[in-house]
C-alpha cells in the first residue's frame, strides 16, 4: 500500500486532466467536447508508443537496482531518453503537420475538424514532453521514489485547471481561445511535469550519464528494453485500438453520440485507477524483494 497509493494518485491525476478539460470545455458546447474526445483518443494511442520503452525500462532498472549494477542502471535509462527523445521530437512533428488527416481518416465531420485539429495539432507538437516524463517516471518508480512523479502530475494538474481557467474563458485579461485554449494549457502542464520529473531524477537518482559507459553503445540493455516493453505494453494498445474503432463507428452516428462517448469514457476511467496502479507497482515491489535477497 505504501508503494501502490502514490502511484494510484498519480494515475487518478493524470486522468483528471482530461476530465477537466471535457468538463470545462463543456460550456464551450457538445461539438467542442466531441472534438476534443476523438482527437485525446489518439494523443492516448501516441502516449501508449511513448509508454513502451518506459515499461521496458521499469523492469529493467528494478531487476539491475535490486543486483546492485549502477552502470547498467544508467545506461539502460541513458539509451531509453535519446530512443523516447527521438520518437517523441518525430512523432510530435508527424501530429502537428497531419492533423487534418488523421482526423479525416477517423471519420470527424466537416464542422467539427476546425477545433479538433487545432487541438491534435498543439497537444501533438508539444507531446514529446510525455515521451521524456513516462521515461523519468519509470525510473524514478523503479528505484522506490512513487512519489516524484505524483507531486510532479499533481503540479501538472493545477497548471492545466488555471491555464483552462485563463485561456477558454479569457479571464484576467487573457483571449478567450475555447478548445484552442484548452490545447495549450494541456501542452504547458505536460511541459511543467515534465520539468519537475527532470530536475529531480537528476539530483536524487542519476546525476550524470558518462560518455564512455556508452562506447561502445550497449545494445544489450536497448534490446532488452524491447525485449519487455513491446508484450508490456500489448494487452494495453490493444484496448485502446478497439477504442479507436468504436469511436470510428459512433462518430458515424452523429455529434450527440460522440459526445456522450466522451463524457462516460472520462467518467468510467477513475473505475479503473486502483487495479491499474497495483499493476504498474509491480517492478517497484520486485526491486524491493530483490534488496532484500528475496
Amino acid at each position: 500500500m505504501r508503494l501502490t497509493i502514490p502511484i494510484f494518485m498519480e494515475i487518478a491525476l493524470v486522468a483528471l486532466v482530461g476530465f477537466v478539460d471535457m468538463f470545462m470545455l463543456s460550456s464551450c458546447g457538445d461539438g467542442a467536447v466531441a472534438a476534443v474526445g476523438l482527437a485525446s483518443q489518439i494523443v492516448m494511442l501516441v502516449f501508449l508508443v511513448y509508454r513502451f520503452a518506459a515499461s521496458g525500462v521499469a523492469v529493467v532498472c528494478a531487476q539491475y537496482h535490486g543486483a546492485g549494477l549502477r552502470k547498467r542502471l544508467v545506461q539502460v535509462v541513458g539509451v531509453a531518453l535519446i530512443f523516447n527523445a527521438l520518437l517523441g521530437f518525430g512523432v510530435s512533428a508527424f501530429l502537428c503537420l497531419n492533423a487534418e488527416t488523421i482526423l479525416r481518416m477517423m471519420g470527424l465531420r466537416e464542422e467539427l475538424m476546425a477545433e479538433g485539429a487545432a487541438y491534435l495539432r498543439i497537444t501533438g507538437a508539444f507531446s514529446f514532453f510525455q515521451a521524456l516524463g513516462f521515461t523519468f517516471s519509470s525510473s524514478l518508480r523503479s528505484v522506490d521514489r512513487v512519489r516524484s512523479p505524483m507531486v510532479a502530475t499533481a503540479v501538472a494538474n493545477i497548471v492545466n485547471v488555471v491555464g483552462n481557467y485563463l485561456l477558454i474563458y479569457g479571464h484576467c485579461g487573457c483571449p478567450a481561445l475555447g478548445v484552442v485554449g484548452a490545447a495549450w494549457a494541456t501542452a504547458a502542464s505536460q511541459g511543467v511535469s515534465m520539468m519537475i520529473l527532470l530536475v529531480h531524477h537528476t539530483r536524487v537518482h542519476i546525476r550524470r550519464y558518462p560518455r564512455v559507459w556508452f562506447r561502445p553503445f550497449p545494445w544489450r540493455e536497448f534490446t532488452g528494453i524491447f525485449k519487455i516493453g513491446l508484450p508490456a505494453i500489448g494487452e494495453e494498445m490493444s484496448y485502446c485500438l478497439s477504442q479507436a474503432v468504436t469511436i470510428y463507428f459512433i462518430n458515424q452516428i452523429s455529434t450527440e453520440a460522440l459526445t456522450t462517448r466522451t463524457y462516460v469514457a472520462n467518467s468510467v476511467m477513475f473505475t479503473y485507477l486502483f487495479g491499474v496502479s497495483a499493476i504498474v507497482d509491480r517492478p517497484t515491489i520486485h526491486c524491493n524483494l530483490s534488496q532484500h535477497g528475496v
